[in-house]
């Protein structure tokens, strides 16, 4: 019972051990949060600039096209860097240009925007499930998912 105790203590003390994945799955939570409620703002904006529902659609077909540029590069450089870095340089350059949509006055503009926000998430995303994987220890994953 007391070595349980210990291994638990030992898990909870280490650098990477639980206080810092909950730190994580803080970071994401609210990372998440943020996206959609930009994207609910992006879609409101490009539909008030235009009066077209076809250019929010041009919205929706952005992240598909950019998955297809990025996603066979992206691992590579996942796999080379930093994973922890790769994603907190990829939600800060996320942030300024999620920032940086209101003040754009042409939906081409917007659309060069929200195609350099796909490429930064398309690092972010299978960033943070590489440094999840090695973040939690095996026999907590399933505590860790279910939250």
């Amino acid at each position: 019972m007391n070595d349980d105790r210990q291994k638990d203590d030992v898990t909870n003390s280490q650098p990477g051990g639980w206080k810092h994945a909950g730190l994580l799955l803080d970071g994401v939570g609210i990372s998440n949060l943020g996206d959609f409620i930009y994207i609910v703002a992006i879609n409101l904006m490009v539909l008030n600039m235009t009066h077209s529902p076809a250019a929010v659609a041009g919205l929706w077909i952005i992240s598909p096209i950019t998955s297809v540029c990025t996603k066979f590069w992206s691992g590579s450089i996942i796999d080379r860097y930093d994973q922890r870095q790769l994603m907190i340089g990829a939600d800060l350059i996320r942030a300024l240009l999620v920032a940086a949509l209101p003040l754009m006055s042409s939906l081409w503009m917007m659309y060069a925007v929200m195609f350099l926000i796909s490429m930064s998430s398309s690092i972010f995303v299978p960033s943070s499930q590489v440094y999840i994987t090695r973040l939690v220890p095996a026999e907590g994953r399933k505590r860790f998912n279910s939250l």
